[in-house]
């Protein structure tokens, strides 16, 4: 699956088991969020991790970190630029990730996301993710977290 920023060439979608290079680390800490370079590397060293890039014209405009183990996969986190929301980026994100989850033999995804990111959880059921727990209180600052899964049975069933 692939997006275009207007303007510009095709969105590049990328998988890596490594530590991206420093453009990628500049941009994610301009981004703010709950994950740093730290988090992420020591994620990138556990078996069946991989992250997931949207690239275009030598810039970053999302990143997906996830991890297949067994039957499930786990999305840890999804992140695009706030200038280039709703353009496609999660999209391409998400549908990357199914790919490389059934690849690994995952038949289920599954995510956690604050009941306040109400944008996020949009895109989720948009995908045909689905609530089936809600997390009381599961957050430091006393926010609930919904964990959504999505069937994603064999290969050839994409977004």
């Amino acid at each position: 699956m692939s997006a275009s920023i207007p303007g510009t060439s095709v969105l590049s979608i990328k998988v890596s088991r490594f530590s991206p290079d420093l453009a990628f680390w500049t941009v994610l800490a301009s981004w703010g969020g709950p994950w740093n370079r730290g988090a992420i590397e020591s994620e990138l060293v556990l078996p069946g991790t991989q992250l997931v890039t949207a690239e275009q014209d030598g810039s970053y405009f999302g990143y997906l970190l996830m991890r297949a183990a067994g039957e499930f996969a786990e999305i840890f986190y999804l992140c695009t630029d706030p200038a280039q929301r709703q353009r496609g980026v999660a999209t391409a994100l998400l549908g990357k990730c199914c790919a490389e989850a059934r690849s690994n033999g995952a038949q289920r995804l599954v995510l956690e996301v604050r009941t306040g990111n109400q944008a996020a959880i949009a895109l989720y059921r948009k995908h045909g993710f689905a609530v089936t727990l809600v997390k009381q209180r599961y957050y430091a600052d006393g926010e609930d977290a919904l964990l959504m899964v999505k069937e994603i049975g064999t290969v050839g069933k994409d977004l």
